[in-house]
């Protein structure tokens, strides 16, 4: 009999340990779990509620850029791709009332090493407007820039370690006669600082991160010289501010202005909304879904 006990006795803490042991693999399971940005909403509250939507397919592709004050009417952007998942160019729209009409288009051209080399711009009628030029080295890209009513630019983008970019020098041109440098600085793979000096004022953007992943990071990564050099096609390139640290950014002097990101997070760690704050005023939210 009482061998009967010790033994039931026995299997009971077994069963006990092996329920432990369950739930922890359960909890590293959860940790180890990756989500794919959906879509990303940038809210503006100071300005009327304007929202831009970014949408992704699930490799982390931008397809889709949206535009609106009321949800329904605004410009609405299509990011096609190639079968080898190369960023081909762009379709825009105006939606009004229900109706779209063209708005712009643009049609990308690669070398024979798969490297981003024209950005062929056109307008709402189909004519073409502007052209950007890229020749790439090991180490850098010298682009020219031929938008029309934006005017004429050439630069040269430097990257350093990680493909990283460290340095842009902007030439002289119609709006800025002033030859610009601006230079990345970057921490645990976290842009920590952006030093712009146009010969008469410089501008120092320091950044602080929380220690969650950013799920906008992935996207940038995915094809980083492309998106940096289609600026035009890619909407994202407004707001790569956001994607180019693996981390999520908490603050960041804004050109004088001190801008506050405060994050709500799911229980895997990644954000689901944000609040910006300048000054103790709300300016803007940020919600994020995933697939």
């Amino acid at each position: 009999m009482r061998y009967i006990i010790l033994l039931s006795l026995f299997f009971i803490v077994l069963g006990c340990s092996n329920n432990d042991n369950d739930v922890v693999q359960e909890e590293e399971q959860e940790q180890n779990i990756e989500l794919k940005i959906k879509k990303f909403t940038i809210t503006a509250i100071y300005n009327n509620n304007w929202r831009l939507e970014y949408s992704f397919d699930e490799e982390a592709k931008p397809i889709q850029y949206f535009s609106t004050l009321d949800s329904i009417n605004g410009v609405k952007v299509d990011i096609l791709y190639n079968d080898l998942g190369q960023l081909t160019g762009v379709v825009g729209v105006l939606i009004n009332e229900g109706q779209t009409t063209p708005w712009l288009h643009t049609v990308n051209e690669y070398n024979s090493s798969n490297e981003l080399e024209k950005v062929n711009r056109f307008n709402e009628n189909g004519s073409a407007f502007g052209l950007l030029t890229a020749t790439h080295y090991q180490d850098s890209i010298q682009v020219e820039r031929e938008f029309g009513e934006d005017g004429d630019t050439n630069y040269t983008l430097i990257f350093g370690a990680n493909n990283l970019l460290i340095q842009e020098n902007l030439e002289s041109h119609a709006w800025n006669p002033n030859p610009t440098v601006t230079k990345y600085s970057y921490s645990n793979g976290n842009l920590i600082n952006i030093n712009e000096d146009n010969g008469s004022n410089i501008y120092n953007i320091n950044y602080e991160h929380d220690d969650k992943k950013n799920p906008l990071h992935p996207v940038l990564t995915r094809d980083y010289k492309t998106f940096i050099l289609d600026d035009m096609g890619l909407s994202l390139a407004y707001n790569k501010t956001y994607s180019f640290s693996k981390n999520n950014i908490t603050s960041y002097n804004d050109y004088g202005n001190l801008r506050v990101i405060t994050y709500q997070y799911n229980d895997l760690g990644y954000p689901i909304s944000a609040e910006v704050l300048v000054d103790g005023e709300l300016i803007e939210r940020f919600t994020y879904e995933y697939y």
